[in-house]
């Protein structure tokens, strides 16, 4: 993949859906970010931040937690396993280090799932949980 170039999954094909953000300069070797967004769970706010991440050197990958397709319709009963399977993901990709970054109902997401992926999660950021 192109550093320039930006990878989109989904939950049918990849388990999540996503979007990778990859910088032209990584400033991070062996670690990547996924972030998520609060109870709108959408994709829109995980991709503006993953932006301001990519920005500073941080591989980071915008995560939809519900209303998307094969996801939730709202923030209620959220599974684990999108998380875990993109955490695997940038595992294989060769990213040592994988942390999740949420906010407010993200953030509590974030807290559970680090909890219970020890050996795939290595840092959570709860921002206002």
């Amino acid at each position: 993949m192109s550093k320039s170039e930006n990878t989109t999954y989904r939950v049918k094909t990849d388990g999540f859906f996503g979007e990778l953000f990859v910088p032209s300069e990584d400033h991070y070797p062996g670690k990547a970010l996924i972030c998520f967004s609060g109870s709108d769970g959408g994709i829109e706010l995980s991709r503006m931040l993953a932006q301001v991440f990519q920005a500073q050197g941080l591989t980071t990958l915008a995560l939809a937690c519900v209303l998307e397709e094969g996801l939730p319709q709202k923030f209620l009963n959220v599974p684990i396993d999108p998380l875990e399977a993109a955490a695997k993901r940038l595992h294989d990709m060769g990213y040592e280090k994988v942390g999740l970054w949420g906010i407010s109902k993200g953030a509590e997401l974030a807290l559970v799932a680090g909890s219970l992926l020890p050996g795939l999660v290595n840092a959570v950021i709860a921002v206002a949980p």
